[in-house]
C-alpha cells in the first residue's frame, strides 16, 4: 500500500498542531495458524513482516523514529472463545494471550491481553465488556506502538494520534433493540497509554451513541454506525458491519 497519514509523535503531551504529515510505501505480512486442543480453546503461532520505505515529509521532520523501518516478529497465541456469535455476540466469552518477540530496525517484546465478557438481560439488554492491554518491552518501531484510538480499540480518537509502549483500556456496551430492525447502543469506556518509566496514567475517556441495523437476520449480522467523542476535541464517526468487539 502507498498512502499519505499523520503522525503526532509518542506519548500523550501532544495538541494539534504537533502533526506531520508523511507518506509510505507498506509491505506487511501477517498471517496466524491455530489448532483447537479442547471444547474452545485454541493454541498457535503468528508470524508477520512490516516494512515501512521511502518515507517522505513535505515539512521539516522534527521525530528521529519517523524513519524507514522494518521488522520481522514471531509469536505465541492462546485463546479461548465461547461467543455464540463473532460479528454481533450477546453471550458468552473471549480471552487472547499473545506474546513475541520482534527482530529488525529495532528489537523488542510485545504482549497482548484481550478479555471480552457479554451478558443479555431480561429485557433483551446486551451488556458488552472488553478490558486490552497491550504492552512494548523495548523501542519498537514507530508504527509498532501500542495505539489508543480507531474502530477496533478506543473509538473517539484519530487512530494514531496517541501511542506509547502501553495501552491499557475498559470498553463497554449496552445494546438494545428498538424498532423494526433497528438498534440502539450506548458507548464508553476509559483508556490510558503510557511509558515504561512513567506510569502515571493520563486517563482518557470516551463515550457516544450508536444506531444498528439488522442486515442479516439469519446470522444477526448489523451494520453499525457509531459517533463517539473523547476528551477536549477528539471525535469520530464509524460505519462498520459487525461489532466493534
Amino acid at each position: 500500500s502507498q498512502y499519505p497519514d499523520l503522525y503526532y509523535g509518542i506519548g500523550t503531551e501532544i495538541s494539534e498542531d504537533d502533526n506531520i504529515l508523511f507518506e509510505s510505501n507498506r509491505l506487511i505480512f501477517d498471517v496466524g495458524l491455530y489448532k483447537k486442543i479442547y471444547r474452545n480453546l485454541f493454541l498457535g503461532s503468528e508470524i508477520k513482516y512490516f516494512n515501512y520505505y521511502n518515507i517522505s515529509t513535505l515539512q521539516i521532520n522534527p521525530y528521529t523514529e519517523l524513519k524507514d523501518s522494518w521488522d520481522i516478529g514471531l509469536s505465541g497465541t492462546i485463546f479461548h472463545d465461547a461467543r455464540n456469535n463473532l460479528l454481533n455476540s450477546s453471550k458468552g466469552s473471549y480471552l487472547k494471550f499473545n506474546l513475541g518477540y520482534n527482530y529488525g530496525t529495532n528489537n523488542y517484546i510485545n504482549a497482548k491481553i484481550d478479555i471480552r465478557k457479554y451478558f443479555t438481560t431480561k429485557y433483551a439488554f446486551v451488556v458488552a465488556l472488553r478490558f486490552y492491554n497491550a504492552f512494548i518491552f523495548g523501542v519498537p518501531n514507530f508504527y509498532d506502538y501500542s495505539v489508543l484510538g480507531g474502530d477496533k480499540f478506543v473509538r473517539g480518537y484519530f487512530y494514531g494520534k496517541y501511542r506509547d509502549n502501553n495501552l491499557s483500556t475498559l470498553q463497554t456496551e449496552i445494546r438494545t433493540p428498538l424498532i423494526w430492525r433497528l438498534g440502539l447502543a450506548i458507548i464508553s469506556g476509559s483508556s490510558s497509554i503510557y511509558n515504561n518509566s512513567n506510569f502515571e496514567f493520563d486517563i482518557k475517556p470516551n463515550y457516544g451513541l450508536g444506531l444498528r441495523f439488522l442486515m442479516d437476520k439469519k446470522d444477526n449480522v448489523n451494520l453499525r454506525f457509531d459517533y463517539v467523542m473523547g476528551n477536549e476535541k477528539n471525535k469520530g464517526f464509524y460505519i462498520s458491519f459487525g461489532e466493534s468487539f
